[in-house]
């Protein structure tokens, strides 16, 4: 069997020499898990006020999300946070492992 190059690629922010860049892929890793927690804690925030509104008795408010729901955003999130803070940590210190070299030179 030989090996057929994809027909599709995934969606980048980088293009080009970029590509291969680890502080420019860190940076959209940043964009990407920004995005997603953006959008995440607007969901969250409507349940809430759906919640307030179910507690004024509001007509005909029915909540966004049933509390497995809730729990399942809240893990992506930290998921995706936690997933950004080891990024984030390899990235520090592969700068210190590059200081130690210029310090040494």
């Amino acid at each position: 069997m030989t090996d057929v190059p994809p027909l599709h690629r995934p969606f980048t922010w980088l293009h080009g020499a970029m590509e291969g860049n680890a502080s420019a892929q860190f940076a959209a890793q940043v964009m990407e898990v920004a995005a997603g927690s953006k959008v995440i804690s607007q969901i969250m925030r409507r349940h809430v006020q759906d919640l307030y509104n179910i507690a004024d008795e509001t007509p005909g408010v029915v909540p966004l999300m049933s509390p497995s729901d809730i729990d399942a955003l809240a893990g992506l999130a930290s998921t995706a946070l936690d997933s950004l803070y080891n990024a984030a940590a390899s990235q520090i210190a592969a700068l210190e492992q590059n200081a130690l070299k210029g310090i040494r030179a």
